[in-house]
Formats: structure tokens, sequence, C-alpha cells
């Protein structure tokens, strides 16, 4: 006979009459603790949140009958956790001290987007949290709920609660009550934080207004003490155990530590760190970043060789300002821990920088009192040692100051030199000009600058390069002048061999044009000669005739004379652009020499099929020029014109040459063609000397069109028309203008 199986009903114990469910009372109690918890945090001050959050952890982890509490806050700027309060079973081992988010990153994840956690085993985690699973694993971890601290929407940390020996199932209503304590401990962790900041805020600002009390006038033998006792305050108001001020070598190669404060038993910095050893510190900290880690593993890839370097020096948290203003900066604050973590936050930084800012002034007004008093021997020394002739002046204009490189030019005493002594070493023909130009400047408080020459200890005049600056003190009180002087004596001369080597170069560019326009110049030749030969056999056949035609052999000479004048003018423009020699300004008539030009090549321009028209204004007023080399510069611009309208139809190789004024004391010629326009990428090298597109091209024309132009005091451009085509203009100088 088989035995009956009971029923699982019958194995409950019955709850006495009056008596609740288990499962009720045990959340009835439950709701009494949190309830209790509430009005124990309502009223509790700042000081009091840590040990109150840490005493609840301890009710609910023996309430809830599981191993492990814990309240993690960020650490850093790299989403990693740090358990700042906990409380867990005895034999069970506290949180790790920080959580880096590689170790747990879809857990970091989830909490960071204020998402809860919960799992009553591990392997119900997702696919995604593979490496979340393994670390739980590894540290022990069997069941879970992880809870975000949110204020104000913003995620401030987490709550996690954790079974040890056994997994354990969170069901939803303990869950939605676990939910209330996590916003319980949040809000009091907020209160605590801002009555924190508030606190510290308070005592930065007495700090600081200390410490710029007693730096404002500090005396420079002074300044180190002061400098010194500020970084201890510093340090031991943020709990450093280290902090130092140190400024940057010029090349910027070291880091050489000026002043320093360590708590009692921590060792000293280096005297010095070279930035070899901190390249990815060194790089951020010169372009005027703040550089900061809770641990040197925060560093990122990129910076192996610095965590390498952290590691001899024993250091765990550590923060790097810049010291000074800008991108370029001087030095910098450190403060450092050996002993425990430290998470440095945004408002600290910013203090530190009001902080650097008052050991900045320092410095430099130690450095600027310094500087004044050492300046006039440093000035004189590094003058005496400057490969320039330097000389200065007092309000009167006297000179109260020469250099040893002006004396050894001179070969003359300082005192032979002072007030205006030093004028009689000026050439006679510049003296009044040189004069002048210094007196004007003087006067106006102005720099100047003006080439004259001055005799030498061997009594060779060399031509000098003299510029000269106002010293104006605060205030605006003029205290005289300063100059340097420079030999330009062979500059001068290379100048004259540029001009003579351009000279040399416009006559070869004349010779090459007129050899370009052989074939046109020989038609315009033959033609009066063939005129001229033509009419002498009539008249020698007229002269044989009985009686002899008087008359029409007058007719047939006044022709030949015609014709021999038309040959004359060909030859004349040709010798006048074949002559050699520097430029000679004189007033010219524009109009009058562009129809010259006109001329000369109309028969060139008929051979090219190319209609050249002339739009001259008649009241352009005279120029100031040489007559031959700007027709160079208008020949050399038509020819540019024709050539660029070789691959059109001859009925539409169009070429306009015009003239109008371009200002009071300006005209302006343009010459358009109707070819293909200049290229954007050609257009600006278009008047580099060489730089060609034609096929055996010497790239020489337009070059030497700007160097006329600008010889002549005007400038050159060159641009595309609307209709198509290109468009080069040329200024040059009226008459009436003042000469450059």
């Amino acid at each position: 006979m088989k035995a009956r199986r009971a029923h699982p009903a019958a194995k409950r114990p019955r709850a006495r009459a009056g008596q609740a469910a288990p499962g009720l009372t045990a959340r009835f109690r439950f709701e009494a603790l949190l309830a209790e918890l509430s009005a124990a945090f309502v009223n509790v001050s700042a000081g009091e949140v840590d040990r109150e959050i840490v005493r609840w952890l301890q009710r609910i982890v023996e309430f809830l009958g599981i191993d492990r509490s814990t309240v993690f806050q960020p650490a850093g700027e790299r989403d990693d956790l740090r358990p700042t309060h906990s409380w867990a079973r005895p034999g069970f081992p506290p949180a790790p001290s920080v959580v880096p988010r590689e170790v747990l990153p879809w857990a970091t994840r989830q909490i960071s987007r204020g998402k809860a956690i919960m799992f009553s085993r591990v392997g119900e985690l997702p696919a995604e949290a593979a490496r979340d699973k393994a670390t739980l694993l590894q540290i022990g971890t069997k069941s879970n709920v992880t809870i975000p601290l949110v204020v104000a929407g913003s995620v401030t940390g987490a709550l996690a609660f954790a079974s040890m020996r056994r997994e354990r199932r969170w069901s939803p209503e303990l869950v939605g009550r676990l939910h209330l304590v996590a916003r319980v401990f949040a809000s009091a962790l907020e209160r605590s934080r801002a009555a924190e900041e508030n606190g510290d805020l308070l005592r930065f600002e007495m700090l600081r207004a200390h410490l710029s009390a007693r730096c404002v006038n500090v005396s420079p033998a002074e300044a180190d003490r002061e400098i010194e006792g500020g970084l201890r305050a510093i340090g031991e108001f943020v709990g450093a155990d280290r902090a130092t001020l140190s400024e940057f070598s010029a090349d910027s190669r070291t880091s050489r530590i000026t002043h320093s404060w360590r708590r009692q038993g921590v060792q000293a910095p280096p005297p010095a760190f070279p930035s070899a050893h901190f390249p990815w510190v060194s790089e951020r900290i010169m372009r005027g970043e703040v550089v900061r880690f809770v641990r040197p593993a925060d560093l990122p890839d990129g910076a192996r060789l610095d965590r390498e370097a952290y590691g001899p020096l024993g250091i765990v948290s550590h923060v790097l300002v810049p010291l000074g203003a800008g991108a370029s900066p001087v030095g910098a604050i450190s403060l450092s821990t050996v002993r425990a973590e430290r998470v440095w936050t945004d408002t600290l930084v910013q203090r530190l920088r009001l902080v650097g800012e008052i050991f900045a002034n320092v410095l430099a007004r130690r450095r600027a009192e310094a500087a004044l008093r050492e300046g006039e021997a440093r000035f004189r020394l590094m003058a005496d040692a400057s490969p320039f002739m330097i000389w200065m002046a007092g309000p009167d204009k006297g000179c109260t100051y020469f250099n040893k490189g002006w004396l050894d030019f001179t070969g003359r005493t300082a005192e032979q030199e002072l007030g205006e002594g030093w004028a009689e070493g000026v050439h006679p023909d510049d003296l009044q000009r040189c004069l002048g130009t210094y007196v004007q400047a003087f006067d106006a408080r102005e720099k100047f600058s003006m080439e004259y020459r001055l005799r030498r200890h061997d009594g060779e005049y060399r031509w000098i390069w003299d510029i000269g600056v106002p010293r104006v003190v605060s205030g605006g009180h003029l205290e005289g002048y300063i100059g340097s002087c420079i030999d330009i004596t062979e500059r001068k001369r290379l100048e004259e061999e540029f001009l003579r080597q351009r000279d040399e170069l416009t006559h070869f560019a004349r010779v090459t044009t007129m050899g370009e326009l052989t074939a046109s110049l020989a038609h315009d030749l033959n033609q009066p000669l063939g005129a001229i030969l033509s009419n002498a056999e009539a008249a020698e056949l007229l002269l044989a005739a009985k009686p002899p035609a008087i008359e029409e052999v007058r007719a047939i000479l006044a022709d030949i004379a015609k014709d021999g004048r038309r040959g004359a003018q060909v030859i004349r423009q040709m010798r006048a652009l074949f002559r050699k020699g520097a430029l000679d300004l004189q007033p010219q008539d524009l109009n009058d020499l562009i129809q010259d030009v006109a001329w000369l090549m109309d028969t060139d321009a008929r051979t090219r099929d190319v209609t050249v028209t002339l739009d001259l204004d008649p009241a352009l007023p005279p120029v100031r020029g040489d007559r031959i080399h700007l027709q160079q510069a208008v020949l050399n611009l038509m020819l540019n014109g024709m050539e660029a309208m070789t691959k059109l139809p001859p009925a539409e190789r169009s070429l306009a040459v015009r003239t109008r004024p371009a200002g009071p004391q300006t005209v302006e010629v343009e010459v358009e063609d109707q070819g293909g326009g200049i290229p954007g990428e050609i257009l600006a090298r278009i008047f580099e000397p060489f730089y060609t597109t034609k096929p055996g091209g010497m790239g020489m024309g337009l070059s030497i069109v700007r160097s006329i132009v600008e010889a002549h005091g005007g400038r050159v451009w060159a641009g595309n028309s609307l209709e198509g085509g290109a468009t080069f203009r040329f200024t040059v100088p009226t008459v009436q203008a003042e000469p450059a």
C-alpha cells in the first residue's frame, strides 16, 4: 500500500489567530526601519552624514541578511567608482578602494545612464556583460542590487547591496524600498557636499585674501619665504602631502623646482624634472592645460613614459596647474599625495589657478625689480657686444650714449660724439637732410628711418641705415630716443648692380620683342623702300622724255620724300627701343606714347587678324615717366593680348587699349583681350620671372612689365573680364604727384 504524499500546504506552519504572516511581519518591520531612516536624516548635520550613512548601511545589511553594502561616488575623470561609505559582515573583505571602469564596463555604463542593476545570480547578466561577470565571480559576489544616486537629474554615485555567501532573490517591492534608501542617501550626501563646498569656499577665500595681502607689497628678499608659506597653506588646505612651484628653462626642456613644501616624513622631490621623462604631461602643461589624475594608471596609453617616471617618485595622486597667462606658461604649481588617493575637482583646479596668479605676480614683480636694478649695466654690456651701432638721446635731442660699435666705427671718443658731435662725421651733402629727418621725427615722437653717409675711422664715407624709436614711459613722458645703425654700403652696391642688371634684362627683352616683330617691321620698311624705287625708276623715264615732264617728276619726288620720312620713322622707333639707358623720368603724354606703339604694331596686328581699338581719354594729365620703358610695358601687354587670341576666329580677335584717370595724381592704362582668360592657379603667379604657359616662352615679358611699372611708382595687376578674356591694368603717377 502506497503512502499518501502530504499536500505542500500541510507543511506550512499555521499562523495563530491575530498573528500576521511572517512575510507581512518582515515587511512591516522594514517599513518601520525605512521610516526611522528617513527621520534620522531629516535634521542630521553635515558633519554627521558620513557616520549616519555607515550606521544605516550596517542596519540594512543585518536586516536583509546580506553581507555588504557600499556607497560609490565618481573618482577622477575616467568614470571610475570610489567607495566612500561601506559596511561588511565580519569575515568578508571590504569594498575595493576603487572600481575602475575597465573591470565593470557594462555596470558602469548602466549606472551612468541612471539605470539600476539587479541579479540573483551572476549568470542572469546579459552577454555584453561578460567582463563584468568575470570580475564578480573573481571577487565572490553571488547576488547584487546597485541603484544610482541621482540629484536633480544627474547621477552622483551608486548604492550597492551584495550577497557573498549565497544567491538571493530581490523582490520588486524590496528593490523599490531600496530606491527610497538611495534617494535619502543621495539627498543627504548632496547637502553635505554643498555645506562642505560652501565651507571650503569661505576658507579658501580667506586663505587667498591672506596670501594676496602678504604678497601684494612683498620685497624681493621676502618673496621666496612668502611663496613657500603659501604652498604650505594650500597643501594643508587640500590635504596634499607635497606642494611645489617649478619654473621652466628657456628651452622648456627642464622644469626646475624653486619652492616646495612637504609633510613630515614625506620624501623631498628631485630638484629638476627633464621634460623628456614626462613628454605627455610636459606637452599639455606647455599648452596651458591642467594635468590631473587620481592614480598614475588613469593616464592614457600615450602617457606610458610618464607613468613609468611617476613610479619612483611614490606619487599616488597628482595635479599640475600651469603658472602664467596664455599658452606659454613659465612654470607650474604641483600638488601630490603619496599616502592616499585624492580626487582633484574642477572647483579645486580653478582655485589653484587663482593661487597661481598670486605666485606668478610675485615672481614677475621680483624679476621686474631685479631687471630695473641691473638694466642699465646689462644694456651697456649687451649694447657693446652687439654687432649694431647703438645710440641714445635725451629729451633735449642731444645724444647721451654711443656703444662700442659706433665708437670703433668712427674712431672717436664718446666725449667727441656726445651732444651733436656725432654730426661732424656725416657727409656734407647728407647733413641737412639727416638732421631734418631727426628733428622732425623727434618733435612728432615718431619712429624714423633714414640713410646717410658717415665717415669711418679710415676717412672713407660709408652708407648707414639708421632707425630711431621714441622712449616713452608711463604717463606719456618722453625720455628721449634710442636707435641702431648698420653699414649698408655693400647693400647699396648690390642695389646698383641689380638696377644695372635689370636695365640689361629690360633691354634684352626689347631686343627679343623687336625680333618677334621682325617680319612686320621688314614689311613696314620694304613698303616705303619699294615705293621709292618704283618712283625713282618712273622719274628717270619722265626725265628722259622729250621734253621732260617736270611737273610729274616734282610730284614723284614729293612721294619719294614722304616714303623716306615714313621709313625714317620706323627706324627711329626701332633705334629708340634698342637704345640702352637708365630711367629718365620726364613729363610724358601717355596717349601719344600709346599711339606710337599702336602705329609700330599696326602691321603685326593686321598679320594676326587682330582689330586694335584705342579708347584714350583726351583730358588725361601728363605723367612722369621714361618714354622708352613705358612703351616697352605697353608693347609687351599688347603682344601678350594678341598671342592669347590665336585660337579664336579672326572676326573675334579684338584688343582694346584704354586710358583714364585713376585718382587725383594717378592715371590708369588698361589692355583687354577677348581670349580664354587666365585660370586662377596661374593668375597668382603670372608676373613672376621665368613663369610662362607658352611653349618656348621665356616668362620674362610680364615680369618686365611689373619691374617697369614699379620703378615708376605704380602698380600692375591682372584679372578676367566678365565678357571673357583677360584684362591687364597698370598705373603711373602724374607730373603733379610727389616723387616716390
